[in-house]
């Protein structure tokens, strides 16, 4: 549904044309994320949800997809603009 926004993002963060907020940062780093574990999730995973940022009234996209340590689904909420934003990222437990 929302490829095109998909491969957009995916080609910016091949590229390195994003950024890293501290939100994001802080949850990586609590969580034991890496860079790469970031980076593999856009790019095995699909949006699965858009939502409406609250302030800006941007639009800001999920992705779930799967860490480097393939058994683990990670979560990313990202806005893409003339760069992607990677708001936060978490790991996606199953239910």
């Amino acid at each position: 549904m929302y490829s095109a926004v998909l491969q957009r993002v995916r080609q910016k963060v091949r590229a390195g044309i994003y950024h890293l907020t501290q939100h994001a940062i802080e949850e990586m780093n609590h969580d034991d994320f890496f860079v790469e574990d970031l980076e593999h999730g856009i790019f095995s995973g699909k949006i699965t949800e858009r939502q409406k940022d609250l302030v800006t009234g941007e639009w800001k996209y999920v992705i779930i997809g799967y860490s480097t340590q393939k058994h683990k689904q990670i979560g990313v909420v990202l806005k893409e603009k003339h760069n992607v934003i990677i708001i936060t990222v978490f790991w996606k437990v199953s239910k």
